[in-house]
């Protein structure tokens, strides 16, 4: 049987009107007839139109889908993918400003170590308070870590550049079981000139619980000799002894 038209021909045979029963791209076949006509086969036809309307189908539902994702697209966007891509962009600008940051207090920091680097060497002191003298040695060094280390006679600090308030700060530990935080001005030029004035501000802890509020006004008189005036008050603003001190290098 004929598998497009359903006749009872069989593949390949001749028909009566002379045609050869032979199957055709559209499904046609060459059946017997007078006129010689062409004759749709009806499973040909079927399968036509099967096939047209899966297209049409297929076109109508991709069209709505890629509607769909087009006014759905900016909502999407900003609800998902656009929040991930903002945070992920939030991110990046925060770690380069963060390393920029770090790259400018390194050079601050670097800049403040070069700076005070004056003061690494071994002094002679010679200190008055309340009317008394007394002189004594004291030593500061530089540390791998940027910082000035000090030894002199009751009393040890390190100091070093603070990030947050951009200033060389010491933290000191005295005798007698007192300690001390201090910070002193930014540098006034690129290495310390006769004339200078350094202002120190901090805070004395006593064991005792007294607390003193202290400024030291620090004055280069040469490249090796230094002039220090410290003055304050305690916690009931009462005034405490003033101390003048005199740092002669050791050469």
């Amino acid at each position: 049987m004929c598998p497009l038209c359903f006749c009872k021909t069989r593949w390949g045979s001749r028909l009566a009107d002379g045609w050869m029963k032979t199957s055709w791209r559209f499904g046609l076949c060459f059946k017997g007839a007078s006129d010689q006509m062409y004759l749709l086969s009806k499973t040909g036809i079927s399968i036509y139109r099967q096939r047209m309307e899966q297209v049409v189908n297929f076109t109508r539902t991709t069209s709505h889908r890629i509607s769909s994702i087009q006014n759905a697209g900016p909502s999407f966007i900003a609800s998902n993918s656009g929040k991930n891509l903002m945070w992920l962009f939030l991110a990046v600008v925060a770690f380069c400003s963060s390393l920029g940051s770090l790259r400018a207090e390194e050079e601050e920091a670097a800049v403040f170590f070069k700076f005070y680097s004056f003061y690494q060497s071994k002094w002679k002191i010679e200190e008055e308070k309340e009317g008394k003298k007394e002189t004594y040695t004291a030593e500061c060094y530089g540390s791998a870590g940027g910082c000035n280390i000090y030894v002199g006679k009751g009393e040890t600090s390190v100091w070093g550049y603070n990030p947050k308030t951009r200033q060389w700060t010491g933290v000191g530990q005295l005798d007698k079981g007192s300690r001390y935080v201090m910070a002193i001005s930014r540098p006034a030029g690129p290495k310390f000139k006769p004339g200078m004035v350094f202002t120190f501000t901090g805070t004395i802890w006593h064991a005792d619980g007294q607390i003193n509020y202290v400024t030291g006004k620090q004055t280069c008189v040469d490249a090796n000799t230094l002039r220090d005036v410290v003055t304050g008050t305690d916690q009931d603003g009462k005034a405490i002894p003033k101390v003048i001190k005199t740092y002669k290098r050791i050469k």
